[in-house]
């Protein structure tokens, strides 16, 4: 499962390739973890493996709840959502550094 100190690390990765703004969203997280964490990604793939093929959109929406439950300990704020049909979770969250 994802982790504060990893979590910490892509947000910082974030803020640095995003200096004109302070904003990111849930996929673009998501998609730094699984570069910079791979190995992790994928066991929490396999954890959430199942018949019904949906281990990405389950794996991708606990990392997006982790990011809404640990926000004050991260130092971010949800603005807004939208409706995503590129990737799991289904809805993109807008987040900002605070």
């Amino acid at each position: 499962m994802i982790n504060k100190k990893q979590a910490e690390a892509i947000i910082e990765l974030l803020a640095q390739r995003k200096k004109t703004t302070d904003t990111f969203d849930s996929h673009d997280f998501i998609d730094l973890y699984r570069a910079h964490f791979e190995h992790e990604y994928i066991s929490m793939l396999s954890e959430n493996d199942s018949n019904t093929n949906k281990a990405f959109q389950l794996t991708n929406s606990k990392i997006s709840k982790f990011l809404n439950h640990h926000s004050s300990d991260l130092n971010i704020k949800k603005i807004s959502t939208t409706n995503s049909t590129i990737l799991y979770p289904k809805v993109r969250q807008r987040l900002t550094l605070i």
